[in-house]
């Protein structure tokens, strides 16, 4: 049997094709068109709302890596604190001279020092000595150190003073 066209039955879709149980399925060429773009306007909404997805969790990566960031900020502003304290530290050391059982910054003298020896030599803090008017000796007021050679040095700077 031939359809329109001179095609055999089946190869060209017409406006009637039998069905399995002989039943007659109308679909026109119109209809096949509209399916096929609402197919196409289906996959396009999959693919937009596949990349609203993939963006949302890129979005939720990138806020995560600005915390991490603004977290790694926060450290190297304080390292670097640190290790301008630290340097500020040394210098400080290096400047001081240990004579009279006290440390002095620079040449012993009434505006140089002392400071306690033990609390520079085990903390590296520069602590003064202050005078004792009870006992009449220099001593710390961290560790209640009293080096005997520093307080007789002072009482002889005053002496001089005089």
């Amino acid at each position: 049997m031939r359809a329109k066209g001179g095609h055999e039955k089946g190869l060209v879709l017409t406006e009637r094709t039998l069905l399995k149980d002989g039943g007659i399925l109308m679909i026109t060429p119109t209809q096949i068109s509209q399916s096929v773009n609402a197919l196409m306007t289906g996959l396009t909404q999959l693919k937009r709302l596949d990349l609203v997805a993939q963006l949302t969790a890129l979005h939720g990566q990138m806020l995560e890596l600005q915390t991490q960031a603004a977290e790694a900020a926060q450290q190297l502003t304080a390292a670097r604190a640190r290790i301008a304290d630290l340097e500020d530290t040394k210098a400080r050391l290096a400047e001081m001279q240990f004579a009279h059982d006290a440390y002095w910054s620079g040449m012993p003298s009434l505006t140089s020092g002392p400071y306690c020896p033990r609390c520079m030599d085990d903390r590296r803090v520069s602590v003064h000595l202050l005078y004792d008017d009870r006992t009449g000796w220099l001593v710390c007021p961290v560790c209640s150190t009293s080096p005997r050679l520093a307080t007789i040095e002072v009482g002889r700077m005053r002496k001089a003073q005089t």
